[in-house]
């Protein structure tokens, strides 16, 4: 004789975040140098911050909270010098004005003039190529050819950081170089 179903209570099961093997390799490499670069933008803005935190973000490059924390993706390692430069005075820059008004921009432009440009370039390279690691891994970056480079370089864009710009650049450009992983 049949009493009917029995209704059952199942326990959800949460799944685990699985931890990218990549990420891994390269967080404190990343961690590294965007402490440097911080460390040097923020010789002109003297902005005080918590916590850097390196992320392995799908989408988003990097991010400030209101309490001051400064999250990066790890990818920034593979991003070529003047954009990567670009998302570290972006958000140095929402430590002082928390949103994308003018006064943010204008606080952006101080350092950084041709802000806009780096942005769309940014963009450009987001929609054609991707955010993947595999994609950012090849991509090939000339310091001499490009034009955000060159102007860094040689100090056509003048700012209050042109004088340490010329002698902090090539080491810079030196010093970091990703090692392929095997």
């Amino acid at each position: 004789m049949f009493l009917g179903w029995k209704k059952v209570r199942r326990r959800m099961v949460r799944k685990t975040k699985r931890v990218n093997r990549s990420y891994q390799l390269y967080k404190e490499s990343a961690r590294a140098l965007l402490h440097y670069r911080l460390d040097y933008y923020n010789q002109y803005y003297g902005q005080m911050y918590n916590r850097v935190a390196i992320r392995d973000q799908r989408r988003c490059w990097g991010s400030c909270s209101s309490k001051g924390n400064l999250n990066f993706s790890y990818k920034l390692l593979f991003l070529p010098p003047c954009l990567r430069d670009y998302i570290v005075v972006h958000e140095l820059c929402h430590l002082r004005v928390l949103n994308h008004s003018a006064d943010f921009w204008m606080v952006v432009a101080e350092v950084m003039p041709d802000y806009a440009e780096r942005a769309q370039t940014l963009r450009i390279l987001e929609q054609t190529k991707g955010t993947a690691l595999a994609t950012l891994q090849k991509l090939e970056h000339n310091a001499t050819t490009c034009s955000f480079c060159i102007r860094d370089t040689a100090g056509i864009v003048s700012t209050p950081l042109a004088e340490i710009v010329l002698s902090d650049m090539k080491e810079y450009q030196s010093d970091y170089v990703v090692m392929e992983v095997t």
